[in-house]
């Protein structure tokens, strides 16, 4: 109730307390209010995150949101450490720009108004009211949308970007985009060809549903890993993963699942039955 109350006298973002301490500016969303109830949207990811990410590590947050998992990260890995988030919806963007300056973390945040796709340019992005769902458009898509909530947004793919930035390590890869999860990994081969030992640890959601809609069906992102060297991993809800050979999720769900290349990077995190 004191939510709905809330927006109703006042349309700004909400500044609130995450469970680290750090202030997060919230819109009115399924997202925000998830954060509102339970301190993260997705407790299984902030639980695998407080448990894997170490002082001076390097993580790239691709559909950073409003920056709840930049904010969970930042205290962690400090001032030797680096992020870089991806945003592309405008409005987002300028919350997740909010939630840096608000918490001082502009020396340890890198933060990009681009989509990830498998290459540098533009794509059409599709604008949803639910922001946190907002989603890389496909002619597959398209039914009856009204083309004023599809905006042309900038792209890059990661192999251009660690390029371009000079970026030498990278820890671990969290990938949220609504379905383009495929896009981005085909756009990170350089990354994903690494040695064992320097390969990026991925954490990615993974929803039959979304990548239908754009065209594909979800197990080519897990056969694109394994083509790599990854190993596919349920995520439990306290952090612990379980490898797995067989993924399955009923359409219209979704889950998130660990990929690694190393199992001594993610030994602590297996869990033990």
């Amino acid at each position: 109730m004191i939510w709905r109350i809330r927006w109703t006298f006042n349309k700004k973002p909400w500044v609130l307390s995450l469970p680290n301490t750090l202030r997060i500016a919230v819109p009115r969303s399924g997202a925000g209010a998830l954060i509102y109830y339970q301190g993260w949207s997705e407790p299984e990811v902030a639980n695998f995150l407080n448990r894997f990410l170490q002082p001076g590590m390097c993580f790239i947050d691709i559909g950073a949101h409003i920056g709840e998992y930049v904010l969970l990260s930042a205290p962690i890995i400090g001032s030797k450490g680096k992020i870089y988030a991806f945003e592309p919806d405008p409005r987002n963007f300028c919350i997740l720009e909010l939630n840096v300056h608000l918490n001082r973390l502009q020396d340890i945040v890198v933060i990009n108004n681009y989509a990830v796709d498998r290459q540098s340019g533009f794509v059409n992005l599709m604008l949803f009211k639910e922001s946190s769902i907002s989603r890389i458009f496909k002619e597959i898509n398209f039914q009856g949308k009204k083309s004023k909530s599809i905006v042309k947004v900038p792209s890059i793919s990661l192999n251009d970007y660690v390029k371009n930035k000079k970026i030498d390590k990278v820890d671990i890869i969290k990938i949220d985009v609504e379905g383009a999860e495929l896009f981005v990994l085909e756009g990170a081969s350089n990354l994903l060809s690494r040695s064992k030992d320097d390969a990026p640890i991925l954490i990615f959601e993974y929803s039959p549903s979304n990548c239908q809609s754009l065209g594909y069906r979800a197990e080519l992102i897990l056969q694109l890993l394994r083509e790599y060297g990854y190993s596919i991993f349920l995520l439990y809800p306290d952090g612990h993963i379980f490898k797995t050979d067989k993924v399955w999720v009923p359409l219209g769900k979704h889950i998130n699942l660990v990929a690694a290349k190393s199992n001594e990077k993610i030994l602590p995190l297996l869990a033990k039955t």
